[in-house]
Formats: structure tokens, C-alpha cells, sequence
């Protein structure tokens, strides 16, 4: 009888707790959400994030009603800055996400924020642009 419980109520503790995520809402996706996931739930976001990046340019595509020459600067400037990241995996994002939000000012950081400040400063900002990033970022 006791194990019976106890199973009931470790189902009913993880059916809230993935009640509890379903609801979540974006903007709660920061730091401190960050902290609380294991390793293969931060994989599987980052996939997603990324995906949806991915998906994003493919709609941000300026129309025909552009010049060519406007259209190929937006390609060009969107895709050099949304690839940086390209040749690194979806482990070495969360590890630089992890050692990221090891600093306490960063905890309010959301998720895809901190994954576009990680690609610039792999883009090679300088470090007055990426203290500026952060500082906003940070608000």
C-alpha cells in the first residue's frame, strides 16, 4: 500500500511539474529557469532555438519588392551573424550558456539573449560593444 502512494504521488509531482513548464511563458525562460533543467532538456531547447532562428531568417528573406543589392546586404549581414555559432555544437552552446549564467548578474538574462551575446562575442566584438550588449541585456 505505501509503494502505491508513493508512486501516485511521484506521478502527480511530475504530471504538475510538466503542467507547471506547459504554461510557462517566455519571458520566464532566463537564468534561473536555465539552471533548473538537466543536461538533455537544455539540448533539446537549444535545437529548437535554434531551428526556429533558422526558420526566422528563411521568413526575414526580403521580398522582390527590394532592390538586389538591399537584399543581398540583408542576407549577407543576417546570415554572417545568425552562422557564427554554425561549426560550434548544441553542447558546447550550453556549456558557454552554463558557464555564462554562473555570474548572479546574469540570472535574468533571457535564454536567446544570452545565446546572440555568445555569438557575438564569438564574432569577435570588441569589448566595449559587448559591454554594452550585456549591460541592456542585463535590464
Amino acid at each position: 500500500m505505501k509503494s502505491n502512494t508513493r508512486v501516485a504521488l511521484a506521478a502527480l509531482i511530475l504530471l504538475l511539474s510538466a503542467a507547471a513548464s506547459a504554461r510557462q511563458r517566455g519571458e520566464d525562460r532566463h537564468g534561473t529557469w536555465w539552471k533548473t533543467l538537466d543536461r538533455d532538456v537544455k539540448l533539446k531547447y537549444l535545437t529548437g532555438l535554434l531551428d526556429g532562428e533558422y526558420l526566422g531568417a528563411l521568413y526575414a528573406l526580403p521580398g522582390k519588392s527590394v532592390s538586389k543589392d538591399c537584399a543581398d546586404v540583408v542576407k549577407t549581414r543576417y546570415f554572417d551573424r545568425s552562422s557564427v555559432l554554425e561549426s560550434v555544437t548544441t553542447g558546447d552552446i550550453a556549456d558557454k550558456l552554463d558557464k555564462f549564467f554562473q555570474d548572479p548578474a546574469n540570472s535574468r538574462v533571457m535564454v536567446p539573449s544570452a545565446v546572440y551575446y555568445l555569438s557575438r562575442e564569438a564574432a569577435g566584438d570588441d569589448h566595449a560593444t559587448l559591454s554594452k550588449l550585456l549591460a541592456a541585456l542585463r535590464k
